[in-house]
């Protein structure tokens, strides 16, 4: 679709889906031409005049969006019923539909050292989401979101396909204790709910969600897991959604409650809110989270969550901040993101600066082969769909470690003055030779 946008400087600009000047594919960056390049451009414009208009986008032009591809889909869903868009804004002229997510269980079986799905286990989150429509106007508000909420509409436009890829592998950290998940072997971890036994006296999972978006599915699994009585350790799960849209904000409400009356009478074994958060490499930005921190009970978060998050390259700074002050020491953050050409890249070696410092504040490192299925399909993708980018379609998993506390002080010095460099550096690149952008 014609997501995502940024207005900058009174100008509206169409936010690029991936870099114009090269293509990631796995570990190698192939040079896109000018032409193609300029055709990408004009087809994108095409998207967004047809969007203005409420008109059918044209082929080609389809051939250009982000979109193209239709996802991974790791999560089976169903439409249970149409809804109304009066609890978030009865103005809007929006579409809304609730979905039924079922997440099965992927378990080892102790015996055969086999992997085998259990459908008595699996979980239910229920959400409303906005619906697409061909030829859907878009809202103007909504392209200008930026100016009025200091965040783009991308979370409101759809659920992303990394948010499902995000809870597919969080559910085999979960429950695969015979067989190690990806993110459980780096975390050092037996499972995902080790984090909650470490340093807690409430024995509580405290999770939060960066970026949730409409529909924080990931955030809403792991309580579903607490709600749906699957934890057998005593363990309760809180989880906070944040965005920073209010109409996110609202909506996830709206899904606490769908999801909380699926298992009723257990809601007081899962504990979900939704509130605003904007990250800011500011002090305002550290006050805010202050402010979050002291509203859950006084207590820093166990895991964070993003998924998507890391595409605006100019947020980096206030993202990884944002990550720093709401974890705890030896907390985990989870970020499932396409590489997005060197969009995943440059937040790395943000947090690798952040380290060189006298002592590093992050263990971090990067997973690209995290799950069987996952692999298959992306090796499937890339030999039969000539539409598949894994540069913008194919997401890894980021994990993150807080191994001292934050000097905010020092740690943001030092965050926003390699992002000043960095832009220097691009800007004078960009003087240089005028075909980078």
């Amino acid at each position: 679709w014609i997501q995502p946008f940024l207005v900058k400087n009174d100008f509206l600009i169409l936010g690029r889906m991936k870099d114009e000047t090269t293509c990631c594919s796995d570990t190698k960056i192939l040079s896109v031409s000018e032409a193609e390049r300029k055709q990408r451009a004009a087809a994108r414009w095409k998207i967004l005049r047809s969007a203005l208009l409420g008109k059918n986008t044209s082929l080609i032009a389809k051939n250009a969006s982000i979109h193209r591809f239709a996802g991974f889909q790791m999560l089976s869903r169903q439409i249970v019923e149409i809804a109304t868009p009066s609890a978030v804004d009865e103005t809007k002229e929006t579409d809304y539909a609730v979905y039924d997510y079922t997440i099965p269980r992927r378990c080892t079986n102790t015996h055969h050292n086999e992997e085998s799905i259990t459908s008595s286990g699996a979980l239910r989150v229920r959400t409303r989401e906005r619906t697409q429509n061909e030829g859907q106007k878009i809202d103007l508000k909504a392209l200008t979101s930026h100016r009025h909420f200091g965040v783009d509409n991308t979370g409101n436009a759809r659920v992303w396909d990394s948010e499902a890829t995000l809870t597919h592998c969080l559910m085999q950290a979960c429950w695969d204790d015979q067989k190690p998940s990806a993110i459980t072997s780096k975390l050092r971890l037996s499972n995902l709910w080790n984090l909650a036994s470490q340093n807690n006296d409430d024995n509580t999972l405290h999770v939060v969600e960066l970026g949730a978006g409409m529909a924080g599915i990931a955030g809403l699994s792991l309580a579903a897991t607490a709600l749906a009585g699957l934890l057998d350790n005593g363990i309760d799960v809180d989880v906070l959604l944040t965005d920073g849209h209010p109409d996110a904000v609202q909506n996830n409400i709206v899904n606490a409650g769908l999801t909380n009356s699926l298992y009723p009478g257990h809601e007081d074994r899962g504990n979900i809110k939704s509130t605003r958060l904007l990250w800011k490499d500011t002090q305002e930005g550290a006050d805010d989270c202050t402010d979050l921190i002291a509203n859950n009970q006084r207590r820093y978060f166990d895991l964070c969550l993003a998924s998507d998050c890391v595409h605006f390259q100019e947020f980096h700074a206030a993202l990884a901040m944002t990550v720093a002050r709401l974890l705890r020491v030896d907390g985990a953050a989870i970020f499932c993101q396409p590489h997005r050409s060197h969009s995943l890249q440059r937040f790395m070696k943000l947090l690798d600066c952040i380290n060189k410092r006298d002592t590093p504040l992050w263990e971090f490192s990067v997973v690209d082969d995290y799950d069987e299925e996952m692999s298959k399909r992306h090796k499937q993708y890339s030999e039969e769909d000539s539409s598949y980018d894994p540069s913008i379609h194919y997401p890894v998993l980021l994990l993150v470690r807080k191994i001292r506390e934050l000097d905010e002080s020092l740690d943001r010095e030092t965050a926003v003055r390699h992002m000043a460099d960095r832009d220097a550096v691009k800007t004078s690149t960009a003087a240089a030779d005028p075909q980078v952008k």
